[in-house]
């Protein structure tokens, strides 16, 4: 468990970088990171769905950033046309970025994490994904109290933010699909 520990703590150091100011960082701090283990693979090859395991956040994502990196943790930031940003990091349980990578699975074009078997064999892999405090509708980073889906956060716990009521009433059209499931 010491490594999901020093995974987070890496986590939060990528946040505080990233984070445009100290209030930021301050709701990263306190954000929850959901985290999973997955066992050494005997598999040729090995992947992780993102949209299956993080949804809805993932669910229809692209990624818009490129793929970054720490010396122990791999990380990319995705955008859902219908619940947000979102961020997912990775490592091996000995806190090693080698052999994985973001791509899409050309099959049903889901956003994946791949393993390289020969590298990540032995190794259970750690994934961690987490709400991203930006506008789901024009992604301006929020550094105040912002808008939120009261909707989605009271039956699915999803946190669909917004800057302001008017792209909480443009992102209506697209953000509706998802949220009049959470019924």
């Amino acid at each position: 468990m010491s490594q999901i520990t020093e995974f987070h703590n890496e986590i939060r150091e990528i946040l505080k970088s990233i984070a445009q100011d100290a209030e930021n960082f301050e709701f990263y701090k306190k954000s929850t990171i959901k985290t999973i283990l997955l066992p050494p693979s005997s598999s040729e090859h090995t992947w992780v769905n993102l949209a299956a395991s993080f949804p809805p956040y993932m669910t229809e994502a692209k990624a818009f950033t490129n793929t970054k990196a720490t010396n122990k943790v791999i990380f990319r930031m995705f955008h859902s046309p219908t619940c947000g940003h979102f961020a997912v990091f990775a490592c091996t349980d000995s806190l090693d970025r080698t052999g994985l990578q973001f791509g899409v699975w050309k099959q049903n074009q889901t956003e994946c994490l791949f393993a390289d078997p020969n590298r990540c064999k032995a190794h259970t892999l750690i994934v961690a994904g987490m709400p991203l405090r930006m506008c789901a509708y024009c992604s301006a980073v929020l550094v105040k109290s912002s808008y939120k889906c009261s909707r989605c956060k009271e039956k699915a716990g999803v946190h669909v933010r917004y800057c302001g009521i008017e792209c909480q009433h443009a992102h209506w059209e697209r953000h509706k699909s998802f949220c009049n499931k959470t019924k």
